[in-house]
């Protein structure tokens, strides 16, 4: 009986271990799992916005192209409010003017979310400290600078809406 008993107690102690060791494997794979899914959503939506910009290329008088978007909960060293975050976009803008200037204004960028709702760029975007909220590009002129959105923490960036 003591011999049953000591097999059973080796038996729930092996079975014990094992639950722990599948724990510990699961939580790994699925660690790896949302960092794989974390950094593929960062590469849709530079894709997404890219591809939002390459539709406006054709479109006016301007030319646009994202080459980086950053999401962070600071700017220059100023948290996000509460719930919400910063989008950052690097882009160059480029006027296809030939004779004269095009005019554009802070209301002239709103960034799009995931839930259709449309974010007016932030005065404080490098693009305009650099040339003000309102500035004309002169013909064939290209700028590289950054623009700088609030948008709701749960919320992903969808596209940028350009209209002057």
């Amino acid at each position: 009986m003591l011999e049953s008993q000591l097999e059973d107690r080796k038996r729930r102690r092996k079975k014990k271990t094992m639950m722990t060791v599948r724990l510990i494997v699961y939580s790994g794979a699925l660690l790896v799992l949302v960092v794989m899914l974390l950094s593929l959503r960062s590469t849709d939506l530079s894709k997404t916005l890219g591809g939002a910009f390459e539709q406006l290329r054709n479109k006016g008088q301007i030319a646009m192209s994202v080459q980086k978007l950053i999401e962070a909960r600071e700017l220059d060293g100023v948290p996000a409010e509460v719930g919400w975050k910063f989008v950052r976009l690097r882009l160059t803008i480029t006027s296809k003017e030939e004779a004269e200037e095009v005019a554009l204004s802070r209301p002239c960028f709103q960034l799009v979310d995931s839930r259709k709702t449309k974010h007016p760029a932030l005065a404080a975007s490098p693009l305009f400290k650099a040339r003000g909220t309102s500035f004309d590009l002169k013909p064939g002129e290209e700028i590289q600078s950054e623009l700088v959105f609030s948008i709701p923490l749960m919320a992903k960036a969808s596209h940028l809406h350009f209209r002057r």
